[in-house]
């Protein structure tokens, strides 16, 4: 199975988008998202 998005919808990389949110503040439910959705590895620093 393959799954393909509509050729009327077209975004290129770099492109902005926008989306609603309840809330004018994103960063109320971060802390939630960081227990749902786990680092899955950290990133090393080359210079450390």
């Amino acid at each position: 199975m393959t799954v393909s998005l509509p050729r009327s919808l077209q975004i290129s990389l770099g492109d902005r988008v926008t989306i609603e949110m309840g809330s004018d503040r994103p960063y109320t439910d971060y802390d939630e998202h960081r227990k749902k959705y786990p680092a899955k590895t950290k990133k090393k620093h080359k210079w450390k």
